[in-house]
């Protein structure tokens, strides 16, 4: 949950071990993204590896109630998709970075993503696209080929849990106000992390979104009506820790 909270908050905000406790301080969200991919089903049955890189978490919202595991619901935008596919009429000229390929339906989706082939350096990317047939790599060909295979994007990863992870929930939560102790039976916790996607006349992608407005946090919690206390402090509008 650490990664979650990262990505949610700026900082982590976790600590201890078993019962955690999550202290909420914002950190600086600049910077901070993470890559996630889908796997899509089409009707043939095979399952389509479609890639988000430059995510961010633009809003959240977690979700407790008694005898029911905690729900997270996170509200993401990413720089750009990308889709996995194979090729295999590639053609690349030694030291030049200009490759073709008759069926490769080259988009200005395709810039920024990861291309692999014979003759291609490691971690090289789509810079440019000039056509349908025509892209510019990042990285200069090793090779002068014909009948290339190219790998554009990502195949879909294999997922594997954490050992040990169990559901999470508020079993051995307790809730205080002004020092004493309120029975509550459900409530949420939100977050609006007010970024903007900043998009600029010329780019196909997205700049790292930052912070428009001032976050903001909001939350409910639902109680008995046991006595007045709660709702007088209310009525008052005092403000307790």
């Amino acid at each position: 949950q650490g990664l979650l909270w990262t990505h949610m908050m700026g900082t982590a905000g976790v600590s201890g071990s078993g019962t955690y406790t999550h202290t909420f301080t914002p950190g600086d969200l600049n910077g901070v993204s993470f890559t996630t991919q889908v796997g899509r089903p089409d009707t043939g049955g095979t399952v389509r590896a479609i890639e988000y890189p430059g995510c961010k978490v633009a809003s959240w919202d977690l979700g407790f109630a008694e005898g029911e595991i905690a729900t997270l619901g996170l509200s993401i935008i990413a720089k750009t998709e990308h889709e996995y596919r194979v090729v295999t009429d590639g053609v690349t000229t030694d030291t030049t970075a200009a490759i073709s390929s008759a069926t490769a339906m080259f988009s200005p989706a395709d810039i920024g993503i990861p291309i692999t082939g014979t003759g291609i350096p490691g971690s090289t990317t789509i810079l440019d696209v000039t056509s349908s047939t025509t892209a510019t790599l990042s990285a200069n060909a090793t090779a002068t080929a014909t009948g290339v295979t190219f790998t554009l994007g990502r195949t879909l990863a294999s997922f594997s849990d954490t050992s040990g992870v169990v559901p999470y929930t508020f079993k051995n939560g307790t809730f205080t106000l002004g020092g004493s102790t309120v029975k509550i039976k459900s409530g949420h916790i939100g977050g609006d992390n007010a970024l903007e996607q900043r998009r600029f006349m010329g780019q196909y992608t997205t700049e790292d979104p930052q912070g428009a407005e001032l976050r903001s946090y909001s939350g409910e919690l639902v109680a008995e009506f046991a006595s007045n206390a709660l709702y007088d402090r209310f009525r008052a509008g005092t403000m307790s820790a």
